[in-house]
């Protein structure tokens, strides 16, 4: 590691990280899973995509790493309906979107949404 340049370092370092959310939105760590409720909030919190590459990310303040996952890190967790009877998603990231009307579809038996800003999000069982 030593012949890398500090972006190149610091690019390593972010991809070591270990981190993962699988399909039910569970995080672990390497093959540890996370237990405490304040870290897994502040996982889900910080979970976005990277502008460049599309790859899951995750933001701890201003700091930020790679998290491995399957399909999408993204999951519906209810279906909200405003005073137009528009409907929207509330993510695991505790963000709420529009539903797009072209924006629903069907995956391997499993409910996905497209939404605007270009991410995709899994239905959960409980949506």
């Amino acid at each position: 590691m030593s012949d890398l340049n500090d972006q190149q370092k610091l690019e390593v370092l972010r991809r070591s990280v270990g981190l993962r959310i699988d399909t039910n939105g569970k995080w672990w760590q390497k093959d540890e899973p996370f237990s405490h409720p304040g870290i897994i909030r502040a996982l889900n919190r910080g979970l976005s995509l990277h502008r460049t590459t599309g790859e899951a990310i995750v933001y701890v303040g201003d700091k930020w790493c790679y998290a491995d996952c399957d399909l999408t890190p993204f999951l519906v967790k209810r279906v909200l309906i405003d005073e137009q009877g528009e409907l929207y998603v509330h993510l695991n990231n505790e963000t709420d979107w529009p539903v797009p009307r072209a924006g629903l579809y069907t995956h391997d038996d499993t409910l996905f949404v497209r939404l605007d800003n270009g991410w995709t999000a899994r239905f959960s069982r409980v949506a």
